[in-house]
């Protein structure tokens, strides 16, 4: 293992700034690039928050301390919630692709 967690990427990401206003389409308001921020920021951390779960529940099943029905349910929501980032990292990055293909 290289020593590196995936939690705390994603919390150091949620920390730093954002971007500039330079960076901010001309269109967006201050307060509506916020509330997207707040939203994201929040949706990051319920994603966390559910892979921990699973995380628990799959130390518990290995200890014996954990239902199997318990431990499959927080998987499955783990896995939706990773594959949903997924997909939004996707349109994200196709996004950015495009509104820099636009630009040249």
């Amino acid at each position: 293992m290289l020593g590196l967690n995936p939690y705390d990427a994603v919390e150091g990401l949620l920390s730093s700034s954002g971007a500039s206003a330079a960076a901010r389409p001309k269109s967006a308001s201050p307060e509506a690039a916020a509330d997207f921020g707040r939203a994201l920021a929040g949706a990051v951390s319920r994603g966390v928050q559910t892979v921990r779960e699973a995380e628990a529940s799959s130390i518990r099943a290995m200890e014996g301390s954990e239902d199997p029905a318990r431990l499959v349910n927080a998987l499955m929501q783990a896995d939706i919630t990773l594959q949903a980032g997924n997909a939004i990292r996707e349109r994200g990055t196709q996004a950015i692709m495009e509104i820099l293909r636009g630009a040249v």
